[in-house]
């Protein structure tokens, strides 16, 4: 998961009349008693709205999740590397409004890394947008959402994408991509 697995707390003015649960306690035990339990292990990072109770409370949503569900491991905050043999995962939750255009900001954070510090698959959250990319070598997958289009977003113009992907790595012997199938 790349971050925001809660709505936050004060992450933009009015924030609070959208929504369905207000606090960290709540927000936390409304997950831990709704998110799905797929019989598999989630690996989550924070995103900003996750954060916002770090930077606004100073209690770390991601520690409480995983202190309460086993199946979800909490792995960091903004962007985290996973290492699967020589093939490398990054869950990656940056900053920032919505591109003008759906490729964009991932377009342009691909390009901004130098050589050797490329992930080989990247899976971005935060712009609530559905998108398969190859670029530079890179798989960029934007993760969707779950969460319908606020009134806030309506006002900022920004879409949201609803649904996940489903994918399939194969990794040849030596840990390198040999294949990705992607199902939306």
């Amino acid at each position: 998961h790349a971050g925001d697995v809660v709505d936050g707390d004060k992450v933009f003015r009015g924030q609070e009349y959208e929504l369905k649960v207000i606090g960290y306690e709540r927000q936390l035990e409304y997950l831990v008693e709704n998110y799905p339990d797929l019989n598999l292990k989630t690996k989550f990072i924070l995103g900003n709205h996750d954060y916002s109770f770090l930077k606004n409370v100073g209690a770390d949503i991601g520690r409480g999740i995983e202190n309460k569900r086993d199946d979800m491991e909490y792995l960091g905050i903004f962007e985290v590397d996973i290492e699967l043999g020589n093939t490398t995962v990054r869950l990656y939750h940056p900053s920032g409004g919505t591109a003008y255009a759906v490729s964009y900001a991932i377009q342009k954070y691909i390009e901004s890394l130098e050589g050797g510090t490329k992930p080989n698959l990247l899976l971005v959250g935060h712009y609530h947008k559905i998108e398969y990319l190859f670029y530079r070598n890179v798989h960029a997958f934007q993760t969707g959402t779950t969460q319908h289009q606020t009134r806030y977003m309506r006002t900022r113009r920004a879409s949201a994408m609803r649904g996940g992907w489903i994918i399939d790595l194969y990794l040849k012997e030596d840990g390198e991509i040999s294949r990705i199938v992607s199902e939306f």
